[in-house]
């Protein structure tokens, strides 16, 4: 929230406002400050007076719409509609969706996803071991099973088609229709709107502005200290290809594929004598950069909890790819480097350095460009977005995080 709202408005002492503060208004805001029970009383009664203004504050520029909105919000929609159906006739004309839930935590932690969905009077579904991420996923599932569905059905497909998670226990995580798992970026007549499961919401200008100059000066703070990284492009033509590429080099072990309790701890773990690199990497900054940044939120804080827990989590990593009975390359390769180490001997690497996340970035764009000197050409405001909250999270959790442009 702006500074001078949270003093004029809510009666804080500047001095004790933090710069980089960021309030995000959806049904509820966080202030990161302790108060007292007089304060908090206090803060109560300005909210309450605040209910009765109009219009009401406006918080970091990001204004969800509302029923006052709706032919806007149905433009919007059929922005986003007409993309998907687009992608769905020509997978060649990808629309770029991210899918996720509300409570996106019991969303990708959870033991299994299954895709329910109806064409005519016939119900299909889909199971998958892992939550589903893109829509990519989904359309290429219901186009197996009728690829010219007329955009009307089409839909209506979407409309009464399913999204359900489980845990171990078969007991259901989450569930919503497919289309409430949406999550997107529509621009429109010079403005940006996010859809975030089932929700719109415009972001201001001020807000893109400010989404970049904290990208920016985040970047620039946390400059990637790790050791050398190989170049991706021209050489791999996926992230596992890239990953994989590590196993064998010294100091060095691969885990992509490898999610003890649903957790991908990371791609790529490297380490030195003070530092345990972990590497989480993404071909692309774009809408599915919101799933990675929840991934990498999800493991820092388990990898942070384990040692406290006598690496517990950390033996679990061992033992899920020691255990691993797939029979690909990759996993054969990858099984291999723990012959050389044992469970213990994985477990001291970690109680005897500093865990340090690393996000590692390949840029798809056609044109070079830098995240640290030209993030305002980076189309994705989600992407940024995301970044911006996961930098925030881990620094207020005191956890090492820094970002790595691949090349």
């Amino acid at each position: 929230m702006n500074i001078q709202h949270l003093v004029t408005t809510f009666g804080f002492p500047a001095s004790d406002i933090k710069s980089d503060a960021l309030c995000i208004a959806k049904n509820s805001f966080c202030i990161k400050r302790s108060i007292s029970f007089k304060e908090l009383l206090r803060v109560i009664t300005k909210c309450e007076s605040l209910l009765n203004k109009t219009p009401l504050v406006e918080i970091n520029s990001v204004e969800k719409l509302g029923r006052g909105n709706s032919a806007l919000i149905k433009t919007l929609k059929d922005k986003a509609d007409g993309g998907i159906y687009t992608n769905y006739l020509n997978v060649g004309k990808p629309f770029d969706v991210e899918i996720s839930h509300k409570d996106f935590e019991r969303y990708y932690l959870s033991t299994y996803t299954v895709f329910y969905f109806r064409i005519g009077t016939t119900e299909y579904d889909h199971k998958s071991d892992e939550p589903i991420r893109e829509i990519q996923t989904l359309l290429d599932k219901i186009r197996e099973k009728e690829p010219k569905l007329s955009q009307q059905d089409f839909d209506r497909l979407t409309y009464t088609a399913t999204i359900v998670t489980y845990d171990s226990g078969n007991e259901v995580l989450t569930t919503d229709s497919m289309r409430n798992h949406y999550c997107t970026e529509v621009s429109h007549l010079g403005k940006s709107y996010f859809l975030i499961e089932k929700d719109w919401y415009e972001i201001g200008k001020t807000m893109i502005d400010k989404i970049n100059d904290n990208c920016r000066n985040f970047i620039n703070s946390r400059v990637y200290t790790g050791p050398a990284v190989d170049p991706w492009k021209g050489v791999h033509n996926s992230e596992n290809g890239f990953n994989a590429s590590y196993i064998g080099e010294p100091d060095s072990m691969v885990f992509d594929k490898i999610t003890p309790s649903n957790i991908e701890v990371c791609d790529i773990m490297r380490w030195d004598n003070d530092n345990i690199y972990l590497y989480h990497v993404k071909k692309g900054f774009n809408n599915s950069m919101r799933d990675l940044c929840a991934q990498v939120l999800i493991a820092a804080r388990r990898v942070q909890e384990d040692s406290k827990n006598g690496y517990k989590f950390i033996g679990e990593l061992y033992d899920a790819l020691q255990n691993n009975g797939g029979t690909s390359s990759y996993i054969v390769n990858a099984r291999s480097q723990l012959i050389s180490m044992t469970r213990a001997q994985f477990i001291d690497l970690f109680r005897n350095r500093k865990p340090v996340f690393i996000l590692a970035v390949l840029d798809t764009s056609t044109t070079n460009r830098s995240l640290a000197t030209q993030i305002e050409d980076f189309e994705s405001n989600i992407a940024k977005f995301s970044l911006n909250e996961l930098a925030k999270n881990m620094n207020n959790q005191e956890i090492a995080f820094e970002i790595l442009q691949l090349s």
